[in-house]
């Protein structure tokens, strides 16, 4: 396997962070302050020149997408906004993506982009959900060796 070292200079981002920060409502106090969090974090932290996106992440941005704008829509926004991300899908992905699917049991989706991180050596940014239990998470930082983020779900 081969291993690329980006160090702090790139972030995985999965979709559910990418949904909750395009869906704020920016109008709103308590969305500002997490819409401000998500940008220092992540999206305008110098620290992360670039962020990578595993293909099903695209895909899963153009079919929420479609649901809430219609597919025409869906397909312009999701292309505006994955303009500047790297979408990652190669071989050497995809064998460790079935591999940690093989072990802990995370959606698809997640599996890819815990391999981008691994691979690339970037952390992974996720949304706080069920799936992801706090002994799932001890599994995919000790085991996978991943620098995983939880961004917790605004209130």
């Amino acid at each position: 396997m081969t291993s690329r070292s980006l160090k702090a200079k790139a972030a995985v981002v999965d979709t559910g962070v990418l949904l909750e920060y395009l869906t704020l409502d920016k109008t709103k106090k308590d969305s500002r302050k997490y819409f401000n969090y998500l940008n220092s974090e992540l999206f305008q932290n110098h620290n992360y020149k670039q962020i990578f996106i595993s293909f099903l992440t695209k895909t899963e941005l153009l079919y929420i997408s479609c649901r809430i704008k219609g597919w025409r829509k869906a397909k312009e926004y999701v292309s505006s906004l994955v303009n500047s991300f790297i979408i990652v899908s190669n071989d050497e992905i995809d064998e460790l993506a079935a591999l940690i699917k093989c072990k802990i049991p995370i959606a698809l989706p997640d599996c890819f982009n815990l391999a981008i991180a691994k691979i690339y050596k970037i952390p992974a940014y996720f949304l706080e959900e069920k799936e992801l239990s706090s002994q799932t998470q001890r599994k995919i930082i000790t085991e996978l060796n991943i620098d995983l983020h939880i961004i917790q779900k605004r209130v």
